[in-house]
């Protein structure tokens, strides 16, 4: 085997998940969808924002390093009650998408994220 090869073979492959923790209503009467993530890879995985890594609506603050396994509260994401989405392209080349909505399930307490 080459050198290039067992490289290769090291890479990170496996799936990121994003995933919908809950979804707060606010006193403004939006939404805040608060996601996490499970990084199945052993090592953590870079992904920059763009094609492979998005939200509806759109945010510039989705996270760009995935670290091992689970990680809950990456994203915080405010929608008017529709529906919004965090969507996630991971090294195994297959995108993955979190949905959320006004009827998703709720987090503890109100007023825009999840309570202590």
């Amino acid at each position: 085997m080459e050198d290039a090869d067992y490289l290769f073979s090291l890479a990170p492959h496996a799936p990121i998940y994003p995933v919908l923790e809950c979804v707060s209503h606010n006193y403004d009467g939006t939404y805040t969808a608060i996601f996490g993530y499970q990084n199945n890879n052993a090592e953590s995985v870079n992904i920059s924002a763009g094609n492979y890594n998005f939200t509806s609506p759109s945010s510039g603050n989705v996270p760009t390093t995935f670290n091992p396994g689970e990680n809950n509260y990456a994203l915080q994401l405010r929608f008017n009650g529709g529906y919004a989405f965090w969507t996630i392209q991971g090294p195994d080349g297959v995108s993955r998408t979190a949905l959320a909505s006004a009827a998703s399930a709720s987090c503890s307490g109100s007023g825009g994220g999840p309570s202590s």
